[in-house]
C-alpha cells in the first residue's frame, strides 16, 4: 500500500516512526548492541543510550536533573507502575485513591483492581467538554487521600485537564497526597512542566510521537517511592527489572527532539489542519461534534458523531475510500461497548453509537484532510439513504 494513496487519521492510536528515528534505531541494533549492564565498553556505550534519552526527556518535561526516569514497555506498564507501586504497599490501611471517569483503561482497571484489593475508590464526573468537576473533586477529597491520577490529555475527545488547578486543590484537601498524571497523548502536544505543576509522576509513550512501539517510561519526582511490581535483575534501581532495549530508548529520544524543535510552529500547523476539518464536518447536516472546545482540547483530535449512521460502519465504508480513522480507544477496540467517556459527558446511546475519532501527527497533510473530509462527505450521503 503506498502511504500518498492514503489518508491516515487515526495518529492516537499510533503513529508511523519518523524516517530519522527508523535509521536511528537500525545504527544502535548495528553498533550499540551491548547489555548495559555489562561492564565492558560495548556495555557502558549502551549505558551512555539510556542516559541521555532520560536526560533528554526530564528536559522536555522541565523536571529537576534530580529527578528519575524509568523506562518501561509503554504508557500502560508506565500507569501500572505508578498506581501499584504508590498504592498497593499501604493497602492495608484501606487509602482512598480518586481518578476521574474518563481516564485509559490502563488506569481505570487498575483503580479496579485495587478497589477489590481494599483500597477506597472514588470517581470524578466530567462537564459537557470533557472537563473534570472541580466542585465534585473537591467534595471526594479529604485529609486522607493518598493518590490522584488524572490524564492530561483524553485520548478519544481530546480534553485538556486544567492540572494545575486540580493538584492545587488536592494537596488543600490532603498534602500528602501524590499526583500521577497519564500524559500520553499530552507529551509533545502540549507544554508539560512537572515541576510548576506539581507532578510527582508521569507516564509517557513513544508510539503516539513517532518513536519506537514498546517504549515509553515513567517520570518520578525525587522522594516518591515505589514498590515494583516485577523483579529480576535489579535494573533502573530495581524498579523495572529486564535488559534495557538502547535501541527503541535511543529512537524515543531522536522523536522527543524532532518533536520538541520549533512546537509552537508544528502546534499552530496541526491546528489549522483541524479548524479546517471542523469547519467542513459542520456542513454536513447530521454530523455533531463531541470534542470540547478549541481552548480547552488539543488540535490533534476530533471526536464527531454522525447521527444515523453506527461509527463501525462508517469507519469500514472510509477505509475503503483509503481513510482510516477509529470509533474511539485502540486498546478498547476488542471490546466494543459504549464510550465510557462520551458517557461521562452525557451524551445519549444514539449519539456515542456513531462517533468517529479523526486524529492527527506531525505527518498529517493539507491533502490527507482534504481526502478524508471529501470521504466522510460521501460516505455519510450513501449511508444515510
Amino acid at each position: 500500500m503506498k502511504m500518498n494513496n492514503i489518508a491516515y487519521l487515526d495518529n492516537s492510536s499510533t503513529t508511523r516512526q519518523f524516517d530519522e528515528v527508523t535509521e536511528t534505531v537500525a545504527d544502535l541494533c548495528r553498533k550499540t548492541f551491548g547489555n548495559p549492564s555489562s561492564l565492558h565498553d560495548l556495555g557502558m556505550d549502551a549505558e551512555k543510550v539510556i542516559k541521555s534519552a532520560k536526560n533528554t526527556v526530564l528536559e522536555s518535561i522541565k523536571a529537576d536533573s534530580g529527578d528519575d526516569f524509568i523506562f518501561t514497555s509503554g504508557g500502560t506498564e508506565a500507569n501500572n507502575l505508578a498506581i501499584l507501586g504508590y498504592v498497593r504497599p499501604k493497602l492495608s490501611r484501606r487509602p482512598h485513591i480518586v481518578t476521574t471517569k474518563i481516564e485509559h483503561p490502563s488506569v481505570l482497571e487498575v483503580f479496579k483492581t485495587l478497589e477489590s484489593e481494599g483500597a477506597v475508590c472514588s470517581y470524578v464526573g466530567v462537564d459537557e467538554n470533557g472537563i473534570i468537576d472541580l466542585e465534585e473533586l473537591s467534595s471526594v477529597l479529604n485529609e486522607k487521600t493518598e493518590f490522584l491520577s488524572v490524564m492530561l490529555v483524553n485520548n478519544e475527545i481530546g480534553s485538556v485537564q486544567p492540572i494545575e488547578k486540580i493538584i492545587k486543590i488536592a494537596k488543600g484537601k490532603s498534602p500528602r497526597a501524590k499526583i500521577h498524571a497519564d500524559g500520553v497523548q499530552a507529551f509533545c502536544k502540549i507544554p508539560i512542566n512537572v515541576k510548576k505543576a506539581g507532578i510527582d509522576m508521569l507516564s509517557i509513550s513513544g508510539h503516539k510521537i513517532h518513536a519506537p512501539k514498546g517504549i515509553g517510561g515513567l517520570y518520578i519526582k525525587k522522594g516518591v517511592t515505589l514498590k515494583p511490581f516485577m523483579y529480576g535483575g535489579h535494573q533502573q534501581k530495581n524498579l523495572r527489572s529486564g535488559t534495557e532495549n538502547p535501541p527503541a530508548i535511543g529512537g524515543f529520544e531522536k522523536a522527543i527532539k524532532i518533536n520538541m524543535e520549533n512546537f509552537d510552529a508544528k502546534a499552530a500547523r496541526i491546528k489549522e489542519l483541524r479548524n479546517m476539518i471542523i469547519s467542513e464536518l459542520q456542513k454536513i447536516d447530521c454530523c455533531r461534534i463531541n470534542s470540547g472546545d478549541n481552548e480547552n482540547s488539543v488540535p490533534s483530535i476530533i471526536n464527531a458523531s454522525f447521527m444515523g449512521i453506527r461509527s463501525e460502519t462508517l469507519l469500514h465504508a472510509l477505509e475503503a475510500e483509503g481513510v482510516y480513522v477509529s470509533t474511539g480507544s485502540a486498546c478498547s477496540s476488542n471490546h466494543p461497548e459504549l464510550s465510557h467517556v462520551l458517557s461521562a459527558m452525557g451524551y445519549d446511546k444514539k449519539r456515542i453509537d456513531s462517533a468517529i475519532r479523526l486524529s492527527m501527527s506531525l505527518y498529517t497533510c493539507e491533502d490527507e484532510v482534504k481526502k478524508a473530509v471529501c470521504a466522510i462527505r460521501k460516505c455519510v450521503e450513501k449511508l444515510s439513504i
